[in-house]
Formats: structure tokens, C-alpha cells, sequence
């Protein structure tokens, strides 16, 4: 029997010693037990437990059999109540029996042994060849799940790769991540590799291995792709699809005075419970949403010096949304420092996310309303758009009341574990066919009804330990891409995928498409393939499967992560360990 304690110097509070049962090792329960402050938060027990049978918290559940034979208590680190309801809650006394099972009747994550990391470990079985609708995978590198869900998500993006093919660069991130995504698209393989790629970011080796946050690497790589295509034809497209506006103000309550400062935003970072004392859990993104944007009262020793009124005043300080971006990326606040056990913990409870959202409601009232005549003024109207172009988005941060303000969910990126480790996959849906896959890694499959519902939020059964870290919507609109053909790439493009490999290797990567993001079905790999890329015929051999076997881990969240821009030639994108922010 394996023993353990734990001891709170700053707590009168008693302690419950757990004496567990585990159903999950095998046939015959183990026996082991822990003691704990009862008032410790029944998160703070799962992270205790987990850490203690080496289990990933979420993963499993905890159960009570009933004494009279009726429904069992359970606890899972999703419930709503996990982070603010506590063990002397639930349970009296000093001892309680309780058994650990994997939840909805699977296996619990095992994490890594290893005393010195927290890192949780993956192990995906070789992909099937294909994958879901011809859709490839990305290899995990040993902790890089979190570089997959964001460059799949990115990919599935027709606008952003449009912009990235007409791009014209030879060299830097910006083309390493074009011809990761031609891969994507032309490859028969199962899966494809992203080495190349994070060689252009400035990472060896062992960075593959280093755990950090799906949204600092977007909002790094956002940064780095923009001084990179500065000199190119598509200078703006980062702007044109991710950048929207904001308005910081403070309005006195007297003279109603405002003070005001514009500044623009890539992605919303949205807190998914309040501040007040009951730290109330926002159950919906709009609830979330709305808050972001409630205005804070300024009063008393924290009153605003109005200018106008040359005194101190009450006021309201807040921001509101001046325009919109083509494509709006949410992050959800999930990781949080806990004040009272000064230690980081994950919010697991779920967030109702819609399959469309109107912005219209949460956008500055004077920008919807002046929205129509400034777009006329400028001249700016949606069109079809030419082969390789995002012209169609260039009117987005004008765009009027109607469908403009009118978003559909396409992305979500989704995060299973505890706030020391866990695994990043995706949900994300095609634009041409209207199909949801998920996106693990190397292996890509259809998502369920089931799995949708949960990840969105609708369906209230626990969630197994997977929440929405992320996500993404796009606006509605007719006259927006939902395919990149496979015309669209340039035949120098295609020349730099091609030429650092030998002509059989070759082969085995790309394909000749079908016309459509969702690519053709593949044939068997025993079958030898005729493949026309760059104006020569070349075959495709049948002993190309890759067997490679990827494990995945994801960051400890969420860390602190620094950039080093391009400077004296070189083209770096580096990510470093630091403190959470």
C-alpha cells in the first residue's frame, strides 16, 4: 500500500484521508491512499491524485458506490463546481473510500514517470492510410500537439493560404510554412512532417520536446509572418483576415467626457469566470463575451481625474469593439493562478460556443450604424476573388449590420488535462464539404455528432477531461473561398517542395489534385501512381509508407513566450520558458 500526505501550514482546517481503489491497472484494484486539508478543492484532489497514481488529471473520475444500491457519487475535474466546491463538502469525518475509473469507461492517460517533467505523453498508433476525406496528419515532434491543432487550423483557413502561395518569398517562415501547406494539400501520405518548418522558427531539436501555449505560438507566428510578407504583394494579408479594432476609453459620469485610445487586436482573450467573490463561471461565449466588455466602475480612492471637469470623478472604464476581423480567433481563459493554494489550476467546465455568432450585438453601436456610408465613401465592396487573392476581404473591418456581422464556427482547439500537462487536438470543419474531422497529430478522423456537441459546449455529461481552449469563426458570406484549388499554387511553389528530395521520394509526398481542400480518395499505397508535378511525370513508389510513430504532449499553461524577429538576415522564431502571463 502506497501512502502519501499532504500538509497545509497556513490551514486549521482537518484532515480526510482518501483510501483509494484503483479499477483501472487491472483486474484486481490496487490500494492506495492520500490525506488531504478538507477544504481542499475537489480540483486540487484530482491534480493530487493524478499526480500520485500517475494518471492525467481529467481522465479519470472518482465514484462512491451507494450503500443502498442506487446511482454512485461521482467526481470528474469537469464538473462546474470542481474549482469552488470542497472535500468537506461532500464528505465528513477523517476517512473515505472512493474508486478511480477512466471516464466514459475508458483508460486514464498514464503520465510520464519521470519526477523531473510533468509532461504527459502520447503514443498514436501508424495513421491508417488515409486519413478522414484524404486529410493528412502532422507528426508530432515529442511535445509540439499544440504546432498541429494551430497549423491545421491555419490551413483550413482558404484565405490565409491563398495568401501564403501568392506570397513569392524563397526562403524564411512565411515560405516553410507555404510549403508545409502544399504538402498538406498534395500529399497521399497519412501524415507529413513539421521539421522544416520549425527549423525556419530557429528550433534544434530538442525544442520539439518543449511544452508551450497553442495561443502565444499563434500570436508569435502572426507577428513573425507579418514583417516577412512586408515586402511582398500580400503585405496586408495578415491584417486583411485576423486584425481587428478596439477602443480602450474612460468616460466621466459627470460631464460624460471620454477619454479614448484606438489600438487593434489579433485574437480576444476572454476570462470564463468572474472576479467577483463567488467567482462565477461564464457557461457561454456570449456570457463571456459580454463581460470582456462590461465596463469597470471607477469610484472613491480609484476615481478618474477628468480633464474637463479638472477633478476627480466617478467613472466607467472600458472597451468596446470598433471593427471586426474576417476571421475571429477566441481564446478562452482556462488557466489560472489560484491565490488561496498559490498554484496554477485548469477551469474545466464547459462553454457553450454557437455554430454562428452575430457580432453585430458586442460592435460599437456608432460603428454599426456609420458602417454603410463609410464603405460606400472608400469604395470598398466584396467580390468574387481572383484566383490567389484576399481582395474579397479588404471591406471586412467596414462591413454592415447584415451578414457581415454574422460568424460561423469552424475551429476549435481543444485541450485535454490538467494546468501542469495535457494534449492539444482540433475540431475543425471544411468550408467545401461542411464536414467536421479531428485533427490528433498524425491521425485525422471524422468527428461525431456526440464529440461536436460536446466540444461545443451543448451537451451538459462531462466532457472526459476535454474543454475548448480556442476557437475560431469566420464571417458569413456568399463570395468567400471555400477551396484552394490545386491551380492555385504556384509551379515555383511547387518546385521548392520538390527539389530538396529525390525524384521517388518525391512522389510519395505530392499528388495531382482533384480541385478541393478536401482531398481526392487515395488509392491503396501498394499502387504505383502517376503523378504530374512542375511539367514532368513522376511516379509515386509503393515503399514509401511512413511508419513513424509520434508521441504528443502539451505545455505546461500557460508559459511565457519570447520572439526573436528577423535581423541580419536571419529568419527566427524562438520560444522560450518563463512565467505564466
Amino acid at each position: 500500500m502506497l501512502a502519501t500526505s499532504l500538509s497545509s501550514t497556513e490551514s486549521e482546517a482537518p484532515l480526510i484521508t482518501l483510501i483509494l481503489s484503483d479499477h483501472c491497472a487491472s483486474d484486481t484494484p490496487s490500494r492506495v491512499t492520500i490525506t488531504l486539508p478538507a477544504d481542499s478543492p475537489w480540483a486540487s484532489v484530482h491534480d493530487a491524485i493524478g499526480s500520485l497514481v500517475h494518471y492525467l488529471p481529467g481522465t479519470f473520475e472518482l465514484r462512491r458506490p451507494s450503500a443502498d444500491g442506487g446511482p454512485c457519487w461521482r467526481s470528474r475535474l469537469d464538473d462546474v463546481h470542481a474549482h469552488t466546491r470542497r472535500l468537506m463538502d461532500d464528505f465528513a469525518g477523517s476517512k473515505c473510500r472512493l474508486q478511480i475509473h477512466g471516464v466514459d469507461g475508458g483508460a486514464p492517460t498514464p503520465t510520464s514517470a519521470s519526477a523531473s517533467s510533468p509532461v504527459a505523453l502520447w503514443r498514436h498508433p501508424t495513421p491508417p492510410q488515409p486519413n478522414a476525406d484524404g486529410f493528412t496528419g502532422l507528426y508530432n515532434q515529442g511535445a509540439t500537439c499544440y504546432l498541429s491543432s494551430v497549423l491545421q487550423s491555419l490551413y483550413m483557413t482558404p484565405e490565409l493560404r491563398l495568401a501564403l502561395y501568392g506570397c513569392g518569398l524563397r526562403d524564411g517562415v512565411a515560405v516553410s510554412l507555404a510549403k508545409l501547406f502544399v504538402s498538406l494539400q498534395l500529399s497521399r501520405r497519412a501524415a507529413v512532417d513539421t521539421k522544416q518548418l520549425t527549423a525556419a522558427f530557429g528550433w534544434d531539436a530538442a525544442a520539439g520536446f518543449e511544452q508551450h501555449d497553442a495561443q502565444e505560438l499563434l500570436r508569435l507566428l502572426f507577428d513573425v509572418l507579418e514583417t516577412e510578407l512586408q515586402p511582398t504583394s500580400e503585405a496586408s494579408a495578415l491584417r486583411r483576415i485576423y486584425r481587428g479594432e478596439l477602443c480602450d476609453y474612460v468616460q466621466c459620469k459627470k460631464c460624460m467626457y471620454q477619454a479614448k485610445k484606438l489600438s487593434c487586436f489579433d485574437d480576444l482573450s476572454l476570462a470564463i469566470r468572474a472576479f467577483d467573490e463567488e467567482r462565477t463561471a461564464y457557461t457561454s461565449l456570449e456570457a463571456a463575451l459580454a463581460a470582456f466588455l462590461e465596463p469597470e466602475e471607477l469610484h472613491g480612492d480609484n476615481a478618474y481625474f477628468c480633464e474637463r471637469c479638472e477633478a476627480k470623478q466617478p467613472a466607467l472604464k472600458g472597451i468596446r469593439l470598433t471593427a471586426l476581423p474576417h476571421v475571429i480567433c477566441f481564446g478562452l481563459k482556462r488557466f489560472d493562478f489560484d491565490l488561496a493554494t498559490l498554484a496554477r489550476i485548469k477551469l474545466h467546465h464547459k462553454v457553450a460556443l454557437p455554430s454562428t455568432l452575430d457580432m453585430a450585438a458586442f460592435l460599437e453601436s456608432s460603428t454599426v450604424a456609420k458602417a454603410p456610408k463609410r464603405r460606400q465613401r472608400t469604395g470598398l465592396q466584396p467580390a468574387s476573388p481572383p484566383t490567389g487573392s484576399n481582395s474579397y476581404v479588404e471591406g471586412s473591418m467596414e462591413a454592415d449590420r447584415g451578414e457581415h456581422h454574422r460568424y460561423e464556427l469552424f475551429s476549435l482547439l481543444m485541450h485535454r488535462g490538467s494546468a501542469l500537462a495535457g494534449h492539444y487536438f482540433a475540431y475543425i470543419k471544411d468550408f467545401h464539404s461542411q464536414k467536421w474531422c479531428k485533427f490528433d497529430d498524425s491521425c485525422v478522423t471524422c468527428a461525431t455528432d456526440a464529440q461536436l456537441l460536446d466540444a461545443m459546449g451543448v451537451d451538459e455529461t462531462p466532457s472526459g477531461g476535454a474543454s475548448a481552449y480556442m476557437c475560431m469563426y469566420r464571417r458569413i458570406g456568399s463570395d468567400f473561398p471555400t477551396v484552394v484549388t490545386d491551380e492555385a499554387i504556384p509551379d515555383d511553389l511547387k518546385r521548392l517542395v520538390l527539389e530538396p528530395q529525390q525524384p521517388d521520394e518525391a512522389t510519395s509526398v505530392l499528388h495531382s489534385g482533384q480541385g478541393s481542400s478536401s482531398h481526392a480518395e487515395a488509392t491503396s499505397s501498394s499502387q504505383e501512381e502517376m503523378v504530374e508535378a512542375t511539367g514532368g511525370n513522376i511516379h509515386k513508389s509503393s515503399s514509401d509508407a511512413d511508419s513513424e510513430v509520434g508521441s504528443s504532449t502539451a505545455p505546461q499553461a500557460p508559459p511565457s513566450v519570447g520572439s526573436k524577429l528577423p535581423r541580419s538576415g536571419e529568419r527566427i522564431l524562438r520560444i522560450g520558458h518563463g512565467a505564466a502571463r
